[in-house]
């Protein structure tokens, strides 16, 4: 997480507007790996956004869209 970190702050630096798009990998490891069940890994996927969307937050941009599946700025890959 330290890399997407460093990543937003400096994309929110360089345009304050930029428009941001998270994109989680991984989403196999999930299942097989982890062997989460669907509930467990739909809060675990929660999480993960709320935590990006924080900061986002803290980057000192409070008037930007929040990251949501809902809003069409989160996708999900897996391998």
């Amino acid at each position: 997480m330290m890399n997407t970190e460093r990543l937003i702050k400096h994309a929110i630096q360089t345009d304050p507007n930029v428009a941001i798009t998270l994109c989680i990998t991984k989403l196999d490891r999930l299942i097989h790996e982890l062997r989460l069940p669907p509930k467990d890994a739909y809060f675990k996927l929660l999480f993960v956004i709320d935590q990006v969307n924080g900061i986002i937050k803290a980057c000192g941009r409070v008037n930007g869209e929040k990251l949501s599946p809902l809003n069409g700025n989160v996708c999900f890959a897996a391998a």
